[in-house]
């Protein structure tokens, strides 16, 4: 098992250029992943009111299970998502917003992200993100556009890259 997972992360980091200049000729690296929560790490929050029938919530958190496909090389990862919403309380229009850390298998690197969502009728949602690569992802940025799939589900795709590659 441990041969698999250095396998995989010498694969990615060969492939985001890490250990070799590979990046020069690949400069962005596409980047899909299915998220889908850990229910008995949700969190509701530090602050949650209703005003003028809005919702607003600050500080939920929950964890996830994550599978991640990065330039082809499929891994699985944890995903740590904090999010804050207004929202009407009547049909769940609004905003959401927030922060996720994706560690990689292994514990070895991933990327610190901030993200902004649009929630439409009935509660589901769409955004985008952007972040920063830590341990064996660092010096990498990440870009993406996240979707709710389900109650607990979502997906994300876009790529990761090294600045001025």
């Amino acid at each position: 098992m441990k041969r698999l997972l250095l396998t995989t992360l010498l694969g990615v980091a060969l492939s985001l250029g890490i250990v070799a200049p590979a990046a020069a000729s690949a400069p962005r690296l596409a980047i899909h992943a299915v998220d889908v929560i850990d229910w008995s790490t949700v969190d509701w929050g530090k602050k949650r009111w209703e005003s003028d029938g809005i919702e607003h919530v600050r500080g939920w958190s929950a964890a996830y299970e994550t599978v991640l496909t990065v330039g082809g090389t499929q891994m699985s990862a944890s995903s740590v998502a904090v999010v804050n919403w207004n929202a009407t309380v009547e049909d769940g229009v609004g905003t959401m917003w927030g922060t996720m850390e994706v560690t990689l298998s292994g514990g070895a690197g991933g990327w610190h992200s901030t993200w902004v969502a649009k929630v439409d009728p009935g509660f589901s949602w769409s955004g985008w993100g952007i972040g920063r690569g830590w341990g064996s992802m660092a010096g990498t940025q990440l870009r993406y556009d996240v979707w709710q799939t389900d109650i607990g589900a979502d997906e994300w795709s876009g790529y990761v890259f090294r600045p001025g590659s």
